[in-house]
């Protein structure tokens, strides 16, 4: 009998249930853990990529492996969910994408109390999921050279002054959504 998920398990997870899963990385961020920005963009690039990851390999570095050892098998099983749930909207975003350029897929990024938002977590967790296929993600940029620049250049922006101005920020990250669903595509047919 094969497991189907109900009406609930398919639909986007809502700002409350994003609280909840980053409140959860929180918990564990002096263990290394993501927060959800970063995980937002490290699923986006494993979604993409031509081998998919085992669960434990894409779960794992969310959370580093002590974090959920302590939890209780229903918080364990709800946080599980969770990443499923946007494992599957990222999927379903960029699958529409492919059938209808006018939906973009949009980066979970966080925003400072001006409302500008930065995109450098989500870029390193993007460079993070890619380093897994290294050699996939190098095809990809033989095909579609620089591809990948403007991920590089928000997630090496920490280290570098003067930081990008509003405008060469917004243009990185409408070039991100773009490269996403370029990427997605590419891998298309090697993906199982």
């Amino acid at each position: 009998m094969s497991w189907l998920p109900d009406n609930d398990d398919l639909l986007p997870l809502n700002a409350s249930e994003f609280d909840h899963l980053q409140a959860l990385l929180d918990a564990g961020a002096t263990l290394g853990c993501m927060n959800v920005e970063t995980l937002d963009g490290y699923f986006a690039a494993l979604v993409c990529a031509p081998v998919q990851a085992s669960t434990g390999l894409r779960f794992g570095p969310v959370f580093g492996v002590e974090v959920l050892a302590d939890a209780s098998l229903a918080d364990t099983i709800a946080v599980e969910s969770l990443l499923w749930r946007h494992w599957r909207t990222l999927i379903a975003t960029l699958e529409t994408a492919l059938e209808d350029p006018s939906v973009q897929y949009r980066p979970l990024l966080f925003e400072d109390a001006s409302g500008a938002v930065a995109g450098n977590d989500w870029a390193r967790g993007f460079l993070r999921g890619a380093a897994d296929d290294p050699v996939a993600w190098q095809g990809f940029e033989a095909v579609s050279p620089d591809a990948l620049d403007a991920v590089r250049r928000l997630a090496d922006e920490p280290l570098q002054r003067p930081r990008y101005a509003a405008d060469e920020r917004a243009a990185l990250l409408v070039d991100i959504a773009a490269m996403l669903v370029a990427a997605y595509r590419h891998f298309e047919g090697e993906r199982g």
